[in-house]
């Protein structure tokens, strides 16, 4: 069986951020918006992908308005294929921004920023930062305007960090175990001991880590 030739003229796609503009211009206009506002609009918000997202509109437009003809498949084929592109990417962008992370520490490291630099960065005390990422803090009493601005500051999604704040609490990394596996943090009684974020920020100021205006910024 002969195997499929690529096509020749498929549009050339680079990155996320390529599929993601196409995606709004796209969501534009199924919303009801004219192609040259879905395209003013997508160009403000990705000014690299400008010359791209013109020919993408201007074939767009093209093929909407041209009869049924054999001579003109090629053109449709191309453009029913980067739509599919542009479906997949949703779903697969989507996934990676939330897929688990190992921890708000691992995720600054990652991106070459210390935890020193991360406290800076915040405005958060190091011991708070340590206390959320062994997860010994409440993760619901921490507002989502906080989760969002430290997982904007480790690159992350707040979904994800949400959800690794909700997991059970451990030791640090650098502890030293008799078991395989690293343990939760319980009480007696299996009740997990976590304290409220404004308890954490609370003694932040008493110890002097942070201001009261710091600590007020966060809750």
């Amino acid at each position: 069986m002969d195997k499929e030739k690529p096509n020749e003229n498929e549009l050339p796609i680079d990155s996320n951020k390529d599929l993601i503009a196409f995606d709004l211009f796209e969501e534009m206009r199924e919303s009801g918006a004219s192609t040259a506002e879905a395209l003013k609009f997508a160009c403000a918000e990705y000014p690299d992908f400008a010359i791209e997202l013109c020919d993408y509109a201007i074939s767009s437009d093209l093929a909407d308005s041209l009869p049924e003809s054999p001579e003109l498949d090629a053109l449709q084929a191309k453009i029913i294929g980067l739509s599919d592109k542009l479906s997949q990417s949703r779903f697969r962008v989507q996934s990676e921004t939330q897929k688990p992370i190992e921890g708000i520490l691992a995720a600054a490291k990652a991106i070459g920023i210390s935890i020193a630099e991360l406290s800076q960065n915040l405005g958060l005390a190091k011991s708070a930062l340590i206390k959320l990422d062994r997860r010994l803090i409440d993760a619901s009493t921490v507002p989502q305007k906080a989760i969002e601005k430290i997982a904007a500051a480790v690159s992350v999604s707040a979904e994800s960090l949400r959800a690794y704040l909700n997991a059970p609490p451990t030791l640090g990394a650098g502890a030293s175990y008799h078991s395989i596996d690293k343990p939760s943090l319980l009480s007696s009684n299996s009740v997990e001991m976590r304290e409220p974020f404004e308890s954490t920020l609370q003694t932040s100021i008493s110890s002097g880590e942070m201001t009261r205006e710091q600590a007020e910024e966060w809750l």
